[in-house]
């Protein structure tokens, strides 16, 4: 079995914003037990809203909008 991972979602634009801070302090705990930690950072993403057209359920599950979803999720 590989190891386990997290991600870690940060939603603020501002660089050392307190919910980076505060991400980082909940993460450590499980970075010092050895997870692999991930975080990333939602406005460097271009994503789009949720259009409603049900496109996704097109068999591969995959969102028919044109944005960065797909790297995220990747």
């Amino acid at each position: 079995m590989g190891r386990k991972r997290i991600l870690g979602i940060k939603v603020s634009g501002r660089i050392k914003s307190n919910t980076e801070i505060i991400l980082n302090e909940l993460l450590r705990p499980a970075k010092e037990k050895g997870y692999d930690i991930e975080i990333i950072s939602l406005i460097r993403y271009n994503l789009k809203h949720c259009t409603g057209c049900f496109g996704c359920n097109n068999g591969e599950l995959k969102c028919v909008i044109k944005d960065d979803l797909e790297i995220i999720k990747g």
